[in-house]
């Protein structure tokens, strides 16, 4: 005698349960998408940074380098005719004379979202990815590293200088103390002839406002190599 199978179904309650159940898993996992979307936008910016930074920072070396031989090299000419170098005076700063002297003299910079479409063969293009902000002249620049059409990273980047401080001997107590030499002044104890120091921020997603923006900072102290011409 063969036996009666009988099938059983899922009910209503059952069905809920199962689809509750599953949802769940769902979600967690959705979850899971925005974090490793984050974490690709992050990795790629880690990318940038340093490229960005090494390559602006390497601008402003050369700029001002080439700035401090030339005011050997003319200052030792003049000492060759058997003249007197007279005191430093704007002119002769052609370079970082155009870089601001403190960060609240860049702070008005890129605070709005950026439109990138704005620079799309901006005549302010310095190189493929590199682009410089409208009336910025050495303070304000844009990258944006591309994919096409698509752009998959883009970033404020604010440049200036600061003070050059250092510590020297006092000879009449024999103690070191602090010393400021102010960016902005000219002459012949200016910090533009000695040393400088060269701040670069970079801000990024461009197109969020400023305050919206992660954002890393580098920082770099050169010295005049042509010192010893320049005295």
């Amino acid at each position: 005698m063969k036996k009666r199978l009988v099938k059983h179904y899922f009910n209503m309650v059952e069905i809920a349960l199962a689809l509750a159940v599953l949802a769940i898993g769902l979600s967690s996992i959705l979850v899971l998408f925005p974090v490793g979307i984050n974490a690709n936008k992050s990795a790629i910016a880690d990318n940038n940074l340093a490229d960005i930074g090494e390559y602006l920072m390497g601008y402003l070396r050369a700029g001002c380098f080439a700035e401090w031989a030339k005011i050997a090299r003319d200052r030792e000419e003049t000492i060759e005719a058997g003249g007197t170098p007279g005191p430093l005076s704007e002119s002769d700063f052609f370079f970082s004379g155009q870089i601001p002297t403190g960060y609240n003299n860049v702070s008005s910079i890129g605070t709005d979202a950026i439109e990138l479409s704005d620079y799309e063969g901006s005549t302010g293009r310095i190189t493929e990815n590199l682009y410089q902000l409208s009336g910025s002249q050495n303070s304000g620049f844009l990258y944006k590293q591309m994919s096409g059409d698509i752009v998959d990273f883009a970033a404020v980047v604010r440049v200036w200088r600061e003070p050059y401080s250092f510590f020297a001997l006092n000879a009449s107590n024999n103690e070191y103390s602090p010393v400021t030499v102010n960016p902005g002044t000219y002459g012949d104890d200016s910090v533009n002839l000695y040393a400088t120091v060269l701040c670069i921020e970079i801000s990024w997603p461009a197109q969020a406002p400023d305050a919206q923006r992660e954002r890393r900072l580098f920082r770099q102290e050169i010295f005049n190599e042509a010192f010893r011409w320049a005295e």
